[in-house]
């Protein structure tokens, strides 16, 4: 059915399809017919398989260097497993063998071990007193519950709260309730003392009843006793851990807003002034990009920053470094190392005690509006002064890695060292003028311990430093000593 028989003039049968095939274009024969249309078509073979072959070497090159990069990250993770369970367990032993010249930890029990906790608690400053061991016991618990500060509105942070405890209590608004809580002062005879500051004056590291602004009540009411002058005194801490003299001016801001009128404020800071950058707060760049909104860093970097090649590294480098990392251990965000000269060291100084006088100035215009008196207290620092090193400050004194306690830094530990005294100089240097009292010289006659850190000091020193403001007060003639107050 697909073709018709025919018969040629030779007299066969042929065969003729039905259909005629249907002709090709009179170009599509000639190209089909071309002598160049062979070499066309082997060209194009050639250059697919000159693709083919770029393609599959940029995949054994891009393969190579990936498994390239797993074994060498792997080789990295070897030396990691062995190196860092070994350095971590020699900067233990290490510290652990320096902490057992000053005591052993009190409070330790199940939870985590903190190595500054450690440290504060071994201190042969807590030794006279039966309730050092439970009082530790219950201040690590609740350093755990409040892990991090609570946000405050200008101030950034405030103490969080509340909190009631046998050795601490906190108010719901952040504030210690020892000696007497912010709003019970009153009129009439009553004398109100706030005391502002950081953690030094806040206490850390002491119970209620052992903190400046406690033994400061107590012996304001002694010597009130003693002359016969009747009128109460109520003394208000208001510490926060961490703050700077701008601050502490906000928050006193803060205060007379709400209506709270003291006869008396006291500013008893410096430390934490000498040991950041001037004009800037305590995390200071983590603020900063939070607020900013900073972009989290690539995925892709993050990836990279987890690897242990990348871990490794940064290892080798800060050990190459002195094992000192970038971070300015005296000013915090300024330049460490050898760009800590003493010119560059004064000039700071210099700053950071022209921001805090000027903080001086502003409470000086706030106190002749709401009538309130005010005394400024620069104080003691274990790096400065002449006071004889007693039981563990003995150890401090020969081992300042422990000030560092977490890597046990030395290096940084001496840079840190060298910007507070600085500070410390340049504030003995302008009390001079009277316009401070400066108290950096409160221990030279203590043979005792005092110190529980470079800063921090227990129940001895904490009555020392009292006394020293009660003294100034009552030499002066000041508030609430002064007559006709």
């Amino acid at each position: 059915m697909g073709s018709l028989k025919t018969r040629g003039a030779s007299g066969r049968t042929a065969r003729r399809p039905l259909l005629r095939q249907k002709e090709l274009p009179f170009t599509a024969r000639a190209n089909q017919n071309s002598p160049t249309a062979g070499r066309d078509k082997g060209s194009a073979t050639a250059r697919t398989r000159r693709v083919e072959r770029f393609f599959t070497r940029v995949g054994v090159v891009l393969t190579s260097l990936l498994l390239t990069a797993a074994l060498v990250n792997a080789a990295c993770f070897v030396v990691l497993r062995y190196y860092e369970p070994r350095e971590g367990r020699r900067l233990d032993e290490r510290r652990n063998a320096l902490m057992a010249g000053i005591g052993r930890p009190r409070g330790v029990g199940g939870g985590p071990r903190v190595p500054l906790w450690d440290l504060m608690s071994a201190s042969p400053v807590y030794d006279p007193f039966p309730w050092a061991e439970e009082f530790w016991r219950e201040e690590r618990a609740r350093l755990l519950k409040f892990r991090r500060s609570c946000y405050a509105p200008y101030r950034l942070w405030a103490n969080c709260g509340p909190h009631r405890g046998k050795f601490v209590n906190i108010s719901e608004d952040g504030f210690r309730l020892s000696p007497d809580p912010l709003g019970a002062e009153g009129p009439g005879e009553t004398f109100d003392i706030f005391v502002l500051g950081g953690s030094a004056a806040y206490g850390w590291g002491v119970p209620d009843s052992e903190t400046i602004t406690a033994h400061l009540a107590d012996i304001i009411r002694q010597k009130l006793e003693k002359s016969g002058e009747a009128h109460a005194v109520r003394v208000v801490n208001l510490g926060v851990p961490a703050y700077n003299s701008t601050q502490e001016v906000l928050l006193l801001v803060e205060l007379l807003k709400k209506g709270h009128r003291p006869d008396l404020v006291i500013f008893y800071d410096g430390a934490n002034d000498a040991t950041i950058a001037p004009g800037l707060h305590w995390d200071f760049e983590g603020i900063k990009n939070k607020l900013e909104g900073v972009p989290a860093p690539s995925p892709w970097i993050e990836l990279l920053r987890g690897t242990s090649a990348f871990h490794l590294a940064a290892l080798v480098r800060k050990q190459l470094a002195g094992g000192t990392d970038s971070r300015d251990a005296a000013g915090r965000t300024e330049a460490a190392g050898a760009e800590q000269t003493d010119e560059f060291l004064r000039a700071r100084a210099g700053r950071i005690l022209d921001g805090w006088l000027s903080d001086r100035k502003v409470v000086d215009g706030l106190a002749q509006v709401y009538s309130f008196r005010h005394l400024h207290v620069w104080q003691p620092a274990f790096f400065y002064g002449s006071k004889p090193l007693g039981g563990g400050e003995r150890v401090l004194a020969e081992h300042p890695e422990l000030f560092f306690i977490n890597n046990l830094d030395a290096n940084a530990s001496r840079a840190f060292a060298r910007g507070v005294r600085a500070c410390y100089e340049e504030a003995e240097r302008r009390a001079a003028g009277g316009d401070f009292l400066f108290l950096a010289d409160a221990f030279d006659q203590t043979a005792e311990p005092v110190y529980v850190d470079w800063v921090h000091t227990g129940p001895r020193g904490n009555r020392i430093v009292a006394s020293r403001i009660a003294e100034h007060l009552e030499a002066g003639r000041r508030p609430p000593f002064a007559e006709g107050r």
